[in-house]
Parts: structure tokens; C-alpha cells; sequence
């Protein structure tokens, strides 16, 4: 079962991690706030994926819904330069950021 635990020396830090059956706490990784902490500890309990907020605002800069954002044009560019393998794995990564960004909205 995987948990918060307040780090009250570093002033706010919220570390998320696996509690062991012997009570020992394993850290999984930190966190500014309580509520990033419940986010990644609901995630890694099974339930649905959470994107941080600065992430979405970072894909929306890179992605805009419904228009051509800088990724867009990174791809136009490999196609021009004939580089289709990474304008594909590019396309991908913008589809996949996009879809976030839906799912979050």
C-alpha cells in the first residue's frame, strides 16, 4: 500500500511511498504539496492516471488544442529535412500529450 509521509524537516515536502508489512516506510519520491502527494499515491495505489498541473500547462504550451503549437511545427521541419522516423515518434508524443491534456479538462 503505497502512502504520504509528511518530511516535517524539509518544510514542505511530502514524500510518497510503500509502507512494508513491518511498518519501515520505502520512499518512492517527493512532492511540494499534499495534494501532488495524494495524486501520485492514488496513482500508485491503481487508481486514474493524474497529470500535474505544470505539466498540462507545459504540454499546452508545446500542443494547443485545436491549433499548431511549437511541436507542431518541430514536425513540419523533420518532414521537410526528410527525417520520417522522428516526425512519426514525434506525432505520437503530441497525440499522447494532447489526449492528456483532454482527459484533465
Amino acid at each position: 500500500m503505497f502512502g504520504i509521509k509528511d518530511n516535517w524537516k524539509d518544510a514542505g515536502c511530502y514524500t510518497t511511498g510503500c509502507f512494508e508489512p513491518s511498518g519501515a516506510f520505502t520512499p518512492e519520491s517527493d512532492h511540494p504539496t499534499m495534494t501532488a502527494a495524494a495524486e501520485r499515491a492514488r496513482y500508485l495505489n491503481g487508481g486514474p492516471e493524474s497529470v500535474n498541473a505544470d505539466l498540462l500547462a507545459a504540454l499546452s504550451g508545446l500542443c494547443p488544442l485545436g491549433a499548431n503549437g511549437p511541436l507542431d511545427a518541430a514536425i513540419a521541419e523533420c518532414r521537410r529535412a526528410k527525417q520520417p522516423t522522428l516526425a512519426e515518434r514525434l506525432t505520437a508524443l503530441g497525440n499522447q500529450a494532447r489526449a492528456a491534456i483532454q482527459r484533465a479538462s
